[in-house]
């Protein structure tokens, strides 16, 4: 989530716990939340035989707005970023409950260790990601201090 200010971490963590998290997959909507597990998506990692996912946004890096076009830009470099991992790769939004927020375009990607999860995040200059394991809730991992 992007705001248009430098706001302290509990600020943020309130807004990215509010935020409304969905995965397209197939023509089905999932709806994620921090801290809560998800029967619909526990379903697709079985299918993909998949025990861990993480979803994350190259848009607006450490919350700091940019325009469409370079959101587009770092968007396509996620794209590019994450291909040659070879792991089933799902189109995804983060947007605030209030539309006060342009929603971030994102991806979740199954299969996908932690580590790697942050590495991805961090690379993309993010201040958090969600990440999650099979029949586990969906967490926020803290990328900074």
């Amino acid at each position: 989530m992007a705001n248009n200010s430098s706001k302290p971490k509990v600020s943020l963590e309130a807004a990215y716990t509010q935020a409304v998290y969905e995965v397209f997959i197939d023509s089905t909507t999932l709806t994620l939340q921090i801290n809560q597990a998800s029967a619909a998506l526990n379903q697709y990692l079985h299918h993909y035989q998949k025990s861990t996912w993480t979803l994350i946004t190259a848009d607006n890096p450490y919350s700091r707005l940019l325009s469409d076009a370079e959101n587009h830009q770092r968007h396509c470099q996620l794209l590019a970023v994450v291909e040659p991992l070879c792991l089933p790769t799902f189109d995804a939004v983060g947007r605030d409950r209030t539309g006060h927020w342009k929603p971030e375009k994102s991806l979740c990607i199954f299969g996908i260790s932690q580590v790697k999860a942050m590495e991805l995040g961090s690379y993309f200059n993010q201040n958090a990601i969600l990440y999650g394991e099979l029949e586990s809730p969906a967490q926020l991992l803290w990328l900074h201090s």
